[in-house]
This record gives structure tokens, C-alpha cells and sequence, in this order.
């Protein structure tokens, strides 16, 4: 079976951050409501203090959405990625794989086989941004595929970091940059919410799976 297929098979398993969410702010209520009772609290704990590495720990096949409210896909031409509303597709989904020796980052695997990778090429002369592409499939992954998850900000929204210090960014404004991704230093310039991205989880990890459980809570 392609990997395709396996994605496309995990789409009815989907756990989506508005059901984890929700379900977090009903076992605050109930925790409120509950005078004394005290045994949802290391629960409550863990998803309030969540690192962006335990983030993807707990989950196996994930989309990344931006601050354009696109998703990162990867191109059917095994070499381009970019920003599209096609979050329903296959090349929005990425499976999580662990870096050995190395506890804090991760790859990301398109459905092509590929990985997210952060290359030394030049978005364009003269601009810092450098372009962020799928992995030759006949190379050995390099640190270039390497991406440290740093949480920023409220609960599933993170940075992910290359190992040289720059940043998976989402541009906006007029083509070229339009759609585009990029990886950068952040500076002042720099409009903070390029670099910030939102997990949403596709599928569980085998380890965490029970956690899955949250997504029958009612939404409130």
C-alpha cells in the first residue's frame, strides 16, 4: 500500500485541535464544578504545560496551517512546497518520524515519501529567505531535514527550527513571495506570525492513542 493510501485510510481517525481544545476547556469545567475532587488535575497539567516537541511526540500524521490560514503541502512534483487551501488533500499531510541521538527534533514526510528540508538555496537574489523543498528521495536525510518544534504562544502553535537557527516561514504579500515557503532569521522586520504555525493532529501515535478518547467529549 503507497503511503498515500495509508494517510488517506487515517482520515477516519482524524482528531482535530478544535475537539482536544474543547475537550480540555470541559474537563476545566468539570474540574470547577467538582468541589475537592482534585484527579483531573494532573491531566489538566499536561495539556497546560505542553512543550512544542510534546506536541508531536503524541501524534503521528499532522497538517501545519499558517497565518494565512493555509496548509503547508507538498507538490505533486516531488520538489516544490508551498501554502494552499487544499487542507483535505493528501499533500497537506505530514507523518512524524524521530531523529535517533537527537530527542528534540523531528522529520516531516510528505505523502510523496519526502522530506520537509531546509536547502541553501536562494528564494531570491539578494533576499535572505532560503527555499525549503522535498528531499532528494536517492540522498540520505541530512541535518537539512531536521526541525526543532518550539512552542510559541497558546496550546498547538509552534516554531519549527532548522538546525542552523532560521525558521520555516509562510510569506505573504505579492508574487513571488505570495504562497511561498521560506526559512529565515527572524528579525524586527520580520512579521512574527510568518514563522508560527498551527498542528493540527490527522492521527495519534500508537503510544498515545487512548488520548484519542478526548474527541468524544461534547464541544461546549
Amino acid at each position: 500500500m503507497s503511503l498515500c493510501h495509508c494517510l488517506l485510510d487515517m482520515e477516519s481517525n482524524q482528531v482535530g485541535i478544535t475537539c482536544v481544545t474543547n475537550a480540555l476547556y470541559q474537563l476545566i469545567a468539570i474540574s470547577w464544578s467538582t468541589p475537592g475532587d482534585i484527579t483531573l488535575m494532573p491531566l489538566l497539567l499536561h495539556f497546560i504545560f505542553i512543550s512544542g516537541m510534546e506536541v508531536f511526540r503524541k501524534a503521528k500524521v499532522i497538517r501545519l496551517q499558517s497565518w494565512q490560514k493555509k496548509y503547508l503541502v507538498a507538490d505533486d512534483d516531488k520538489v516544490t512546497v508551498q501554502q494552499s487551501n487544499r487542507g483535505s488533500s493528501l499533500e497537506a499531510r505530514w507523518i512524524i518520524e524521530y531523529v535517533e541521538n537527537n530527542p528534540n527534533v523531528i522529520r516531516l514526510k510528505s505523502c510523496h515519501g519526502l522530506y520537509l528540508s531546509a536547502t541553501d538555496k536562494p528564494f531570491l537574489l539578494g533576499i535572505t529567505g532560503k527555499k525549503v523543498e522535498q528531499y532528494p528521495s536517492n540522498m540520505i536525510p541530512d541535518h537539512s531535514t531536521e526541525w526543532e518544534p518550539i512552542q510559541e504562544g497558546t496550546l498547538f502553535h509552534v516554531k519549527l527550527q532548522t538546525s542552523s537557527g532560521k525558521f520555516l516561514r509562510a510569506n505573504g504579500g505579492l508574487p513571488p513571495w505570495r504562497g511561498s515557503i521560506t526559512h529565515d532569521v527572524i528579525s524586527r522586520s520580520t512579521t512574527q506570525d510568518s514563522v508560527l504555525w498551527e498542528v493540527e493532529i490527522i492521527s495519534m501515535s500508537d503510544t498515545e492513542s487512548g488520548m484519542s478518547s478526548l474527541s468524544s467529549f461534547p464541544l461546549v
